[in-house]
C-alpha cells in the first residue's frame, strides 16, 4: 500500500513539474514574441483579397429578405461587377456589442487575413447599456497562465471548428445546394451556412471531411461525405447508420411539389401541382396560394385576382390563422400593398397571432392606406389574442412605427410592449435612436391613462437614459481603440462606418475618435439623409429600423466605392 502510494505520489509530482516546465516555456516563449514581433503586420495572403466585414445586426443583415440582400453580399456582386477581385466576409452577428466584436477580432484576423476590415458598432453599446468586456487597455505584456489558456484555446477551436465567427464563401463544394433523406432535409448553402429542421449551423469542409458546427450551443459534429450516384451519404460516429440524401427538397405532398416547381420555373407542372391539391382537405389554401403566385409570374392577373378572391371568401367563411396568412401573402403576390394590408387588419381582429403574421403586418404595414385602423386592429385583436408575451411585444412595437403621425400614440405603443414584456432594453434603444419617431418631450401624454405604478416603470427607463448612455461612452471608445490596434497589428487596414440612420449617442463617440486616431470613417448616414429627402423612410428600412434590400444596396454602393479605390 504504502509503495502504490509512493508512486502516485511521484507520478502526481512529475506531471506537476511537467506542466510548470511547460507554462515557463510558453512565458518565455509569449515574452519573445511580445518582446521582438509582437507588432510586426502579418502578410496577406496571395491571391484574392479578403474584406472582413464585423459588426451587428446591420451587417448581419437583418431585415433583408435573403443573405443575397445582406449588405456584406451585395458589396461582393457590386466589387465584381466593377471588376474587382475580392472576397468579402460577413462576419456580423445580431446583439453584438463592440466587447463582442473585440473579442472575437483576433482569430478572425488570423482565420481570414484580411486586406480592408469595415467595422460597424456602437448600437447594441448604448441600449444595452454595456461594452462587453475587452482585454486590458495597456500594450504591454500581460501575465496569465498561458497553459491555461492554450487549453482553453484548443478547446474552443474543437468545439466550434474555427467556424463561429461569421458567414463564410466555402466555394462550390458538390455537396452545396437542399437535400431530403425520409423526414429530414438539409440544404448547403455556399456562404457555409446549413438549414434544416434542427436549426440553423455552419459547415466547413477539407477534402472529404466534413465539420458541421452550431455555434450557438459551441457543438461540433466531424463527417465524412460522398457522393454516389445522384446522392449525398454523411457518416460521422454520432450517428448510428450513414445519412443517405436525396437532391432537391422534402416533397410531401403536390403543394410540396407545385413550389418546387415554381421556383424552377416550370409554371405549367406548377399549376398542375396546385390544382390538384386544392381538392386536398387541408391543403387547399396553402394550394390557392401557389395558384396566385405562379399565375402572377406567368403574368396572367385576372386568373391570379380571382383565386385571391376565393382565398378571401373562404376566410370569410371560416377564418384561421393559416387561412388569413395566405389571403395577405396572395394580396402581396398580385402586387396589392394597400388590399394585403386591409387584409391583415381584419385578420388581426379575427384570428390568433402568428409570427409570419406578424412578419406579414410588417411587410404591408407601411402600405396601409389608413394605418391607424391598422394599429387599432393591433389593439382590438391584443386584448384577444395575447398569448406569447414576445410576440405580443413586438407586434405593439409594429404598432408603434405605424404612428407616424402621432409621436405620442407612438411613445405610447412602445411603452405597452415595454410592460408586456418587462423588458427594458427595446423601449431604451427606441428613444435613444429614433427620437423623432420616439420624442421624450411627449411621454407624460402618452403615459396618461396607464395604470400609475406602470407609468413610473416607463418614467424610470426614461429618466435613466442619460446616465445609461454615458456609462458605456468610455468602454465603447476604448474598444475602438482596440479593434483599430488589433486590424493595424494584422495587417489590415481598418475603416468605420456610421449608421444608416441617425444615431447621436454612437456618432458622439464614432466621430471624434476616427479624427483623434486617423481612422477613414464612411459616413453612410449622410447618404441615406441625402436619399430620404426624394424617398420615403419605408423605401429603405423595414419597421423595426434595420435597412431592407434596398437600404442596405445602398450601403453596399458606399462601402464598394471606398473597397474599389483601396484595393486597384
Amino acid at each position: 500500500m504504502r509503495g502504490r502510494r509512493r508512486t502516485a505520489l511521484l507520478l502526481a509530482g512529475g506531471i506537476l513539474a511537467a506542466l510548470c516546465g511547460f507554462e515557463i516555456l510558453l512565458q518565455i516563449l509569449s515574452l519573445g514574441i511580445w518582446w521582438f514581433g509582437g507588432t510586426g503586420a502579418v502578410p496577406v495572403d496571395d491571391g484574392s483579397p479578403r474584406i472582413l466585414c464585423v459588426g451587428d445586426s446591420f451587417t448581419y443583415g437583418l431585415g433583408a429578405t435573403s443573405r443575397e440582400g445582406t449588405y456584406p453580399s451585395q458589396l461582393g456582386t457590386a466589387l465584381s461587377g466593377a471588376g474587382v477581385d475580392a472576397q468579402v466576409l460577413n462576419c456580423g452577428w445580431p446583439g453584438s456589442t463592440s466587447g463582442d466584436l473585440l473579442a472575437k477580432l483576433d482569430d478572425q484576423l488570423a482565420s481570414y487575413r484580411p486586406r480592408l476590415v469595415y467595422i460597424l458598432t456602437g448600437c447594441n453599446d448604448v441600449w444595452r447599456g454595456r461594452a462587453g468586456t475587452a482585454p486590458p487597455a495597456d500594450s504591454g505584456f500581460r501575465l496569465e497562465l498561458r497553459t491555461l489558456r492554450l487549453f482553453e484555446l484548443v478547446a474552443h477551436w474543437w468545439t466550434t471548428g474555427g467556424n463561429t465567427q461569421g458567414l463564410v464563401v466555402q466555394g462550390d463544394a458538390p455537396f452545396v445546394g437542399e437535400w431530403h433523406a425520409g423526414p429530414l432535409s438539409m440544404h448547403f448553402l455556399p456562404d457555409g451556412r446549413v438549414e434544416s429542421e434542427s436549426g440553423h449551423m455552419t459547415w466547413s469542409a477539407d477534402g472529404e471531411r466534413l465539420a458541421l458546427v452550431d455555434p450557438g450551443k459551441e457543438t461540433r459534429i466531424d463527417a465524412t461525405w460522398r457522393i454516389e450516384g445522384d446522392q449525398l451519404v454523411l457518416t460521422a460516429a454520432a450517428w448510428p447508420v450513414p445519412l443517405r440524401f436525396a437532391p432537391g427538397p422534402r416533397l410531401r405532398h403536390d403543394v410540396d411539389r407545385g413550389n418546387r416547381a415554381l421556383a424552377d420555373r416550370q409554371l405549367d407542372a406548377a399549376e398542375a401541382h396546385f390544382r390538384a391539391a386544392v381538392s386536398t382537405p387541408g391543403l387547399e389554401d396553402a394550394a390557392r396560394l401557389g395558384l396566385v403566385k405562379t399565375l402572377c409570374v406567368a403574368d396572367r392577373p385576372d386568373a391570379a385576382r380571382a383565386e385571391l378572391a376565393v382565398l378571401a371568401a373562404r376566410f370569410g367563411e371560416e377564418p384561421t390563422t393559416d387561412r388569413g396568412v395566405a389571403w395577405i401573402e396572395a394580396g402581396l403576390a398580385v402586387g396589392d400593398p394597400e388590399g394585403a394590408a386591409a387584409a391583415a387588419a381584419t385578420v388581426l381582429r379575427t384570428v390568433p397571432w402568428s409570427a409570419r403574421l406578424l412578419e406579414l403586418t410588417v411587410q404591408c404595414g407601411p402600405h396601409a392606406a389608413d394605418r391607424a385602423s391598422l394599429r387599432r386592429a393591433i389593439h382590438e385583436g391584443r386584448e384577444r389574442f395575447a398569448g406569447d408575451s414576445n410576440l405580443h411585444s413586438m407586434f405593439l412595437e409594429a404598432a408603434a412605427s405605424l404612428a407616424v403621425d402621432d409621436p405620442a400614440s407612438a411613445v405610447r405603443d412602445m411603452a405597452l410592449s415595454f410592460l408586456v414584456s418587462g423588458n427594458p432594453a427595446r423601449l431604451r434603444k427606441a428613444l435613444l435612436q429614433d427620437r423623432g419617431l420616439f420624442p421624450l418631450d411627449r411621454l407624460d401624454e402618452a403615459l396618461s391613462g396607464l395604470d400609475p405604478a406602470d407609468a413610473d416603470r416607463v418614467r424610470i427607463v426614461a429618466a435613466d437614459l442619460d446616465r445609461h448612455a454615458d456609462a458605456v461612452t468610455d468602454a465603447l471608445a476604448l474598444n475602438l481603440g482596440r479593434i483599430v490596434d488589433a486590424c493595424r497589428r494584422a495587417g489590415a487596414v481598418p475603416v468605420l462606418l456610421t449608421y444608416p440612420k441617425s444615431m447621436p449617442e454612437v456618432e458622439a463617440v464614432v466621430q471624434p475618435f476616427a479624427e483623434r486616431s486617423g481612422v477613414d470613417l464612411l459616413q453612410l448616414r449622410a447618404v441615406f439623409d441625402d436619399a430620404l429627402r426624394t424617398q420615403d423612410y419605408r423605401d429603405l428600412f423595414v419597421l423595426d429600423g434595420h435597412c431592407n434590400d434596398r437600404g442596405y444596396a445602398l450601403m453596399a454602393e458606399q462601402v464598394a466605392a471606398d473597397a474599389a479605390t483601396r484595393l486597384r
